[in-house]
């Protein structure tokens, strides 16, 4: 997974994982705030690029874990070569087999830290999905920064 600080990108979209907060309809007049998940479904009619790719946590979590048990592999498989062979498998790159080790390592610790924080919003009740939107969705981009207490991107290829 990329990391950078704030909302940039080569891409035509950017995925993210994010927990948001719901609230519950009004007991008088049944009336509740626009679902997260729906703003998203919303945009998607208007580009290809938004879309849900997992709508619940266990989805995402189990994904997630899958992951991190194909990074042990990759180690382990890594770990049997000469350390200062440049092979390029994991990464695709001309990168030495050691380096391609830290690479692996550093992605499955960002999953690691994604599932902890994924199992922390599902302990708080907070809804957890994973989207695909596109660049130009700004009423997107705009509903997560205006609304930090109910939305946290928990993880972002964009970020």
């Amino acid at each position: 997974m990329k990391q950078r600080n704030g909302f940039v990108s080569n891409s035509s979209s950017s995925s993210f994982i994010v927990a948001y907060e719901t609230s519950p309809p009004c007991p008088h007049c049944g009336r509740s705030d626009t679902d997260f998940a729906d703003m998203i479904r919303a945009s998607g009619d208007i580009s290809e690029n938004t879309y849900i790719i997992r709508k619940y946590a266990g989805d995402i979590l189990d994904n997630l874990n899958e992951q991190v048990n194909i990074y042990k592999r990759n180690i382990k498989e890594l770990s049997k070569e000469n350390p200062q062979n440049k092979i390029g498998t994991y990464t695709g790159s001309n990168w030495t087999v050691g380096q391609e080790i830290e690479s692996a390592e550093e992605d499955m610790r960002i999953h690691k830290e994604t599932i902890a924080k994924v199992e922390e919003y599902m302990k708080k009740q907070w809804r957890v999905i994973e989207f695909s939107i596109s660049n130009h969705a700004s009423e997107i981009y705009e509903h997560i920064r205006n609304n930090e207490d109910k939305v946290v991107v928990i993880w972002s290829d964009d970020r």
